[in-house]
């Protein structure tokens, strides 16, 4: 999802010239997924050819895909047997200066790690066709 991400933004700056779309690469490498985000969708807009519908409905999928992504990678998956039964849990660690330290967990399946997966899928592969139709198409009108 972050290296589709990172593939649209360099179009955006560089269009199909692979030869500086090496820049994007450099440009991008060390931004966290919230700023290629930001990035991306203030390119996006720059467009003299854009629909903002869509860039904000796909803002929203991206940015809710992200923070279910961060809940799982972020945290210790563990698996738990009473004897009898098996729970899939998730652990997170926190430490604030306002709560101080707490532990978080909540029951886990390994059915919803796999729809997540499958979910990072669909947008990242909505995020692609608007890099590969709707900003190619614009960026050929523009030249």
């Amino acid at each position: 999802m972050e290296d589709v991400l990172s593939s649209c933004i360099e179009k955006l700056l560089f269009g199909n010239d692979s030869k500086k779309q090496s820049k994007g690469r450099i440009i991008t490498a060390e931004l966290s997924f919230r700023q290629k985000l930001n990035l991306f969708c203030s390119l996006y807009k720059h467009l003299p050819q854009n629909d903002n519908n869509v860039l904000d409905q796909l803002r929203k999928e991206l940015s809710n895909i992200e923070e279910k992504r961060n809940r799982v990678t972020h945290s210790l998956l563990i698996r738990i047997s009473d004897g009898s039964k098996v729970h899939d849990m998730r652990i997170k660690y926190r430490a604030k200066g306002k709560k101080g330290f707490t532990i978080d967990s909540e029951d886990i399946s390994y059915g919803n790690l796999n729809k997540i997966a499958d979910e990072i899928g669909q947008v990242s592969y909505k995020l692609g066709e608007l890099c590969r139709n709707e900003i190619a198409s614009s960026l050929r009108s523009s030249q």
